[in-house]
């Protein structure tokens, strides 16, 4: 029986495998140590470009709820979706404040606060079904109350 002789591989330190990682990385593993990237002026523009979709692409994944478990496809439509029912959301919230204030404003006698039940329900039933129009547009704004700027612009 032949004994090949065993040289011990040298031990490899977590910086160095970090960096090799890193490396692969930004290559994507896809392209070969002889592949050099085109520095044509158009071609880098693209290339940025690409880079940017992606990373804006990662950023709307992760403000979708379950949008780093779908395809592209999936998760812009998901994306329409999340954003019209948040459109929804401030809408019926500046509704409630407007009824709050109004109500309040409006009576002397010591009334509740509190939503009609049925407005309640027939809220969170416009919410639940998809197949109803949108919501009309929010009510003008209050001179007391300034708009929210984060869904402005």
């Amino acid at each position: 029986m032949d004994s090949f002789p065993c040289k011990p591989n040298p031990p490899v330190s977590t910086a160095s495998m970090a960096s090799a990682i890193s490396k692969e990385k930004k290559r994507g593993g896809k392209r070969s140590k002889g592949v050099k990237l085109s520095t044509d002026p158009q071609s880098v523009a693209a290339r940025q470009r690409r880079h940017r979709i992606s990373d804006r692409f990662k950023i709307l994944q992760s403000l979708v709820p379950g949008g780093t478990k779908m395809d592209t496809v999936s998760m812009l439509e998901e994306a329409i979706h999340y954003v019209k029912f948040l459109k929804t959301q401030i809408w019926l919230h500046q509704a409630m404040m407007n009824f709050l204030h109004d109500d309040s404003s409006s009576s002397s006698s010591s009334t509740s606060l509190l939503s009609p039940p049925d407005l309640v329900y027939s809220s969170a039933a416009a919410l639940a079904t998809p197949s109803l129009p949108p919501p009309p547009p929010p009510p003008p704004a209050t001179p007391s109350l300034p708009p929210p700027s984060y869904y402005q612009g």
